[in-house]
Formats: C-alpha cells, sequence, structure tokens
C-alpha cells in the first residue's frame, strides 16, 4: 500500500506561510499528472565542531545561519514536462552557511525492486537514492550529507551532516511533520518507473 492511501486527510501544500507567493501559484504547474507541493521543517537540534591542531571546540551554532527553532520550508514536484518524469526536491530559500538542498531523480535511474519496497539510485550528484518507503540519501561528498527518513505515515525527519575544509563541522537535525507532499511525490515517481518495461522485467 502506498504513504498516500495509508495518510490521513493533509494540506497537501504544507505550511504555505513559509512559501513565497510566486512560488504557490498553481498556473506554474504542468498538465498531466505533475504535481508540486511543499514540506515545512524546523530545527530541532544541531551540533557545531571545530577541529585543529588535534583539539575540538564546540560552538553554539553559525552566525547568520539555523538557529535551534527555525524553520525551512523545501518544495517538492513530481515533474511530467519533460522527456522523463522528476521526483524533485529544492529548498526555497537558501541560508548563509547551509549548503541548500537540491536534487533530482529521474523515473529512468537505476531501479532495484527488493521484497519490502523500491530504489531508485542517481539524481544530480550520481550518488542519491531514494527508497519507495520513505528514505532517501542525498550526498553531495564534501559539501554534505542529507538523509530523509519518513518515520510516520506523512512525518519525516532529515539529518545533514554537512564538511568544509578548514571550517566547523555542522550537524542539523529537522522534523517535517504533516510532509504528504513528499510522499504523493514518492509514490508517484515509484508507480510510473515501476511500469518501464525494463523494471517491469526486473520484478
Amino acid at each position: 500500500m502506498s504513504f498516500s492511501v495509508m495518510a490521513q486527510e493533509k494540506n497537501i501544500f504544507g505550511d504555505t506561510a513559509l512559501v513565497p507567493d510566486h512560488v504557490i501559484d498553481t498556473r506554474g504547474i504542468p498538465m498531466g499528472d505533475s504535481f508540486i507541493g511543499f514540506m515545512t521543517c524546523e530545527v530541532v537540534d544541531m551540533v557545531v565542531i571545530g577541529f585543529k591542531d588535534g583539539k575540538t571546540t564546540r560552538y553554539s551554532g553559525v552566525e547568520n545561519s539555523f538557529e535551534i527553532g527555525d524553520k525551512m520550508t523545501l518544495e517538492v514536484q513530481y515533474n511530467t514536462s519533460g522527456l522523463v518524469p522528476q521526483f524533485m526536491i529544492e529548498q526555497t530559500e537558501e541560508v548563509e552557511g547551509f549548503y541548500p538542498i537540491k536534487e533530482i531523480i529521474y523515473a529512468n535511474d537505476e531501479y532495484t525492486k527488493y521484497p519490502v519496497g523500491a530504489v531508485l539510485t542517481g539524481g544530480l550528484s550520481s550518488e542519491s537514492i531514494i527508497n519507495s518507503n520513505g528514505f532517501m540519501k542525498i550526498d553531495e561528498g564534501l559539501l554534505g550529507t542529507i538523509h530523509i527518513n519518513r518515520y510516520y505515515k506523512d512525518d519525516y525527519e532529515i539529518s545533514y551532516a554537512f564538511t568544509e575544509m578548514g571550517e566547523a563541522d555542522r550537524l542539523y537535525y529537522f522534523n517535517c511533520p504533516n510532509s504528504g507532499a513528499l510522499t504523493i511525490s514518492i509514490d508517484k515517481i515509484f508507480d510510473y518507473a515501476s511500469k518501464l518495461p525494463n523494471n517491469i522485467k526486473s520484478n
């Protein structure tokens, strides 16, 4: 059963109070089975550690960047306007000291079917993984690694490990409740990918 079937009735656009007006304009949504929505994530904890000359220094945060309690909005899409349907996730506003979240997974990326779900591997970094059960890993190399995990119905959590040479290492932890837009987008990309000829054979 797909997540969206199991999910309770929800506002698919999430907390639109954090979304710029031009972004919510539904006239920008492509025709067909495309979908666009938003998810709001709150910083629930963070760790900032400097490491120099073999010694560590802990900091309370990064100047002009996220603080505990701050919120981040992500736009999620299932886009059928191109040659191949795409799953897209992108931060709507950049924050200083935080490498922005942005990834695109194509329906014809590497597809693997398991007894408990399916996986698509690819994306802009060629190292990203998205699981039909709601787990996602975006690997930006030295710029950071993002893990997104569904922990209950339409509730997700994000951990972001950010490493920059010569700078303090940063760990951010976000809670993203009521994120039905992400659930729907994941369901749609895997529904399409599972029907591609090569993937049907692999089933």
